[in-house]
């Protein structure tokens, strides 16, 4: 459970890391009966946020045809996101990386 506020959601809710994990675990049958739309199901959650590693195995799921038709279209609709999201990411991560080789300039002086 996350609480905030005096409010408590349950983090299968609103972590899409975890929501991917459940995913996973209803793909490979791990802990769960293996069950293809449950975890289709996690990804689309965990997709929402913007999570690249469930975008991509929604594509990978369509692609497949693994809880759904398959559709080619939609699969590289998905696999399209995938490289949206990492973009992002890295945008999101350069300033850090930029600020550590900074700080890496300065202690080898």
């Amino acid at each position: 459970m996350i609480c905030k506020r005096g409010q408590c959601i349950p983090f299968d809710k609103c972590d899409p890391v975890a929501q991917r994990e459940l995913g996973w675990r209803y793909f490979n049958g791990d802990g769960v009966p293996k069950d293809f739309v449950s975890a289709l199901s996690w990804f689309r959650k965990a997709a929402a946020h913007g999570e690249p590693s469930a975008q991509n195995r929604i594509g990978v799921c369509y692609e497949k045809g693994h809880g759904v038709e398959i559709d080619s279209t939609a699969a590289a609709e998905w696999l399209g996101r995938v490289k949206s999201s990492l973009q992002q990411m890295v945008f999101v991560l350069s300033p850090a990386d930029e600020f550590a080789d900074i700080q890496r300039r300065r202690l080898s002086r």
